[in-house]
C-alpha cells in the first residue's frame, strides 16, 4: 500500500513538473511573441511616417496632372490645397527636394490665381457673402500683402457701388444716414480684414493733423469717396454746420470712451472721426 502511494506521489510530481515546465515555455514563447509584435509596431511606425512624406510627393504629381480640374474646385477646397501645398513646400525644403520644391511653386501660382478668380465671382455677387466663408481669412493670410490690398480695393470698388446706390435714396437726416452708412461699411471692411482696424486706430489718434485723405488707410479713402456724393449737394453753410456738430459729437464720443467700449461703438466713434476728417479736407480743396 505504501508503494502504491509512493509511485502516486511520484507520478503527481511528475505532472507536476512537466505543467511548470510547459508554462515556462508558453512564457518564453509569450515574451518571444511580445517582441516581435513590439518589433512590428515600431516597422509599421516607420512605414506610417514614410508614407506620410511620400503622400505629400505623390500630392504634388497628382495635382500637376489634373490642372484643368483645379479651375472648377470650390473656393474652400482651393484654400485647403494652397495650405497642403505650402505645407509639402517646408518638406521639401527639408529634405532638399529641388524638382518638387519648383513643381510646388508653379502650381501653387496656379492654384492661388484659381483662388484669386473664385474670390472675384464672389465679390461681384455679395461681398457681404465672404462674411459667411471662414476659408476667405485663411486665404488672406497666405498671399502676400500685396494681394491683399488687391482684393481690399475690389472689396471696396464693390461697396462704393452699393454705397451710392443707397445714396440714391437718402432724402433726410441725411447727415445721420450717412455716417450710419460709413459706420456699417466700416464694420464689414475691419471683419473681413481685421488687422485693419488697429492701423486705423492708430492714424485716428491724431486726426486733426490729418491733411490728406490717404493718411487714412484705403478705408479712409473709400469713406471720402463716398462721403463727398453727399458734399458735393451741401452749400458753405451746410458744410460748416456739419464739420462743427462732428466736431462736437466726436468730444461727446471721446469723453466715454475707455477700455471697456465695446467694438460698435468703437465703430461709431471712428466713423465719426472719418466724416469729421472728410469734410475738413473736402472744404479744404
Amino acid at each position: 500500500m505504501e508503494d502504491i502511494n509512493m509511485h502516486y506521489l511520484d507520478t503527481k510530481i511528475a505532472c507536476i513538473k512537466s505543467a511548470r515546465d510547459k508554462v515556462y515555455k508558453f512564457k518564453a514563447i509569450n515574451n518571444t511573441i511580445r517582441r516581435y509584435l513590439d518589433e512590428i509596431h515600431i516597422l509599421e511606425s516607420k512605414i506610417h511616417k514614410i508614407d506620410i512624406k511620400l503622400a505629400k510627393y505623390n500630392m504634388v504629381d497628382v495635382l500637376s496632372g489634373k490642372l484643368p480640374e483645379i479651375d472648377r474646385m470650390s473656393f474652400q477646397n482651393i484654400v485647403s490645397i494652397i495650405k497642403e501645398l505650402m505645407d509639402a513646400k517646408t518638406q521639401f525644403f527639408d529634405e532638399n527636394a529641388s524638382e518638387y520644391i519648383n513643381k510646388s511653386d508653379k502650381l501653387l501660382i496656379i492654384v492661388k490665381k484659381a483662388g484669386f478668380i473664385k474670390l472675384n465671382e464672389i465679390i461681384y455677387k455679395s461681398t457681404e457673402a465672404l462674411l459667411m466663408i471662414p476659408e476667405f481669412s485663411v486665404f488672406i493670410g497666405l498671399i502676400s500683402k500685396d494681394h491683399v490690398h488687391k482684393i481690399e480695393l475690389k472689396v471696396l470698388q464693390s461697396r462704393k457701388v452699393e454705397c451710392l446706390r443707397k445714396a440714391m435714396c437718402i432724402t433726410s437726416s441725411r447727415d445721420m444716414m450717412f455716417k450710419l452708412m460709413i459706420q456699417q461699411e466700416l464694420h464689414i471692411f475691419v471683419r473681413l480684414f481685421p488687422f485693419e482696424l488697429d492701423v486705423l486706430e492708430e492714424r485716428l489718434k491724431n486726426y486733426e493733423d490729418i491733411s490728406e485723405m490717404f493718411q487714412l488707410t484705403i478705408f479712409g479713402c473709400f469713406a471720402f469717396s463716398v462721403l463727398k456724393e453727399y458734399f458735393i449737394s451741401c452749400n458753405a453753410m451746410e458744410l460748416k454746420g456739419l464739420r462743427e456738430k462732428l466736431h462736437n459729437e466726436i468730444d461727446q464720443f471721446a469723453e466715454s470712451m475707455n477700455e471697456n467700449t465695446n467694438v460698435i461703438e468703437k465703430e461709431a466713434f471712428y466713423a465719426c472721426i472719418l466724416m469729421y476728417v472728410s469734410v475738413k479736407y473736402y472744404m479744404s480743396i
